[in-house]
């Protein structure tokens, strides 16, 4: 995986509509989040106990889902966190439609 300031991998680390919304030092500390975040999915996210990693194009769509949902937190919470929670993710598939029961890899495999 090679990274630099705009790509981890085949991944963007920070999107247009993330950095139009964090100050310098939120920019910072989230593409630093993400690229973590990124190198985990791609190293050891598939199966850790193997250290399996994902595909880079699995890392690159969930990276942009998951930016979509940290943005959505923001709204929500008003004000930048990375500290997300499961309530957060529940809210989130409350928001929409989802919920107990559904069906969720149908329901999201192509948002």
């Amino acid at each position: 995986m090679t990274d630099d300031e705009n790509h981890i991998g085949a991944a963007v680390p920070v999107t247009g509509e993330s950095r139009a919304y964090l100050n310098p030092r939120q920019l910072v500390s989230y593409r630093e989040h993400r690229r973590q975040l990124a190198q985990w999915m791609q190293n050891l996210g598939k199966d850790p106990e193997k250290a399996n990693g994902y595909a880079e194009s699995t890392v690159k769509t969930r990276t942009a889902r998951l930016d979509k949902f940290y943005r959505w937190v923001w709204k929500q919470e008003d004000g930048y966190t990375e500290a997300v929670s499961t309530s957060n993710a529940g809210a989130w598939m409350e928001f929409h439609g989802g919920g107990a029961g559904a069906d969720l890899h149908e329901r999201f495999a192509n948002w």
